[in-house]
């Protein structure tokens, strides 16, 4: 059975828009909490349009309703239509505290089954958990709660999944992990980075660093493999685009972990060896999410930038300091701060 749960009081409505359009008689009052059985519905806009089974309002049963105010229900589990949504990827807690859940007493955590889906209100990434303030769902008589990382996801029914470009709900989650405007996010990315983090194959970009791959195997393949394993930085091993896989897989075949921490990554091209920096536990899940979206590329961007203390700059808008600290001081060389700036006011202008 297909339900339809409200979870604010609000408005049934016979048009999709705002309820100060209507006429008393378009509109039909509803109370949170309230439960009705649906017949079929129909995602329009930032509206739901539904078809009640054996209830009908001032002598219609289809009506509109806000889809941040509503959610469905199929044999009690959500069904995900508008807005952001959390899914539970594995059996875990939902927390009061971004903590190891064996350091909370068990009225600051909450016990929640894989494949659990919760509509979200508003959420935000810090570092290694997502705080999620849950749209009419409550445990122990709170909808705010922290949430590991790598135990649940944000998505969204109406973005792609898995994309290979950013998208602006990738760029607003960037900005609200350092508390920082779009604009800003924007601006980095396009003087920071080199277009997409993917090749045309859908790979992530990388650059494979011979002398990483030495330093991490104690230069032992330097005198047999000596175009991935060199002593010091040398240019002329590099091939670029999609061939620098051909050099990686060398590497992995000799030493998987010294191979994936040897190369740079994606949208950032973060160093492999920077995984911790990039919010990741080990350099296999960092390189995991490389390989998933843009959005993904992005959020390990901003927290390497975070690590690195570079995002009190960015929040005061010191584009020197902050290119001196992501470039070096050779940032004055290619004018890094002033096209921050220009790309800043440029962003910033078009609202």
């Amino acid at each position: 059975m297909l339900q339809l749960k409200i979870l604010a009081n609000t408005l049934l409505k016979l048009r999709p828009v705002q309820s100060t359009q209507l006429a008393d008689a378009e509109k039909q009052p509803i109370a949170a909490n309230a439960i009705l059985n649906v017949q079929s519905y129909k995602v329009e806009g930032d509206h739901l349009k539904v078809a009640f089974a054996g209830q009908s309002f001032k002598g219609r049963n289809t009506w509109y309703v806000y889809g941040q105010h509503a959610q469905l229900l199929k044999s009690g589990v959500v069904v995900p239509t508008i807005g952001n949504y959390l899914k539970i990827l594995v059996n875990t807690f939902l927390k009061l505290k971004p903590v190891q859940s064996f350091q909370l007493k068990d009225e600051e955590k909450q016990l929640v089954p894989a494949g659990s889906i919760y509509t979200v209100q508003s959420y935000a990434v810090q570092q290694d958990h997502i705080q999620v303030a849950l749209l009419g769902q409550f445990f122990k008589g709170r909808n705010t709660w922290y949430v590991y990382k790598g135990h649940a996801e944000i998505f969204n029914p109406d973005q792609p999944r898995g994309s290979k470009t950013l998208t602006e709900e990738d760029y607003r989650l960037a900005a609200t992990m350092i508390n920082v405007s779009v604009a800003t996010i924007k601006a980095v990315v396009e003087v920071e980075t080199s277009g997409g983090g993917f090749l045309p194959d859908g790979r992530p970009k990388i650059l494979f660093e011979a002398h990483y791959f030495s330093y991490y195997t104690n230069h032992v393949y330097d005198d047999s493999h000596p175009n991935i394993s060199s002593y010091s930085w040398n240019r002329s091993l590099y091939i670029g685009g999609a061939a620098e896989y051909n050099r990686l897989n060398q590497a992995i075949a000799l030493n998987r972990t010294a191979a994936l921490m040897s190369a740079s990554w994606g949208l950032g091209q973060i160093m492999g060896d920077n995984f911790r920096a990039a919010g990741y536990a080990n350099v296999e899940a960092f390189v995991k999410d490389m390989y998933e979206s843009a959005g993904k590329q992005l959020q390990a961007m901003v927290n390497f930038i975070r690590a690195n203390s570079l995002d009190d700059e960015l929040r005061r808008q010191d584009w020197a300091g902050f290119a001196n600290g992501y470039n070096g001081p050779a940032y004055r060389q290619n004018q890094y701060d002033l096209k921050l700036k220009a790309a800043y006011e440029r962003f910033i202008s078009r609202g």
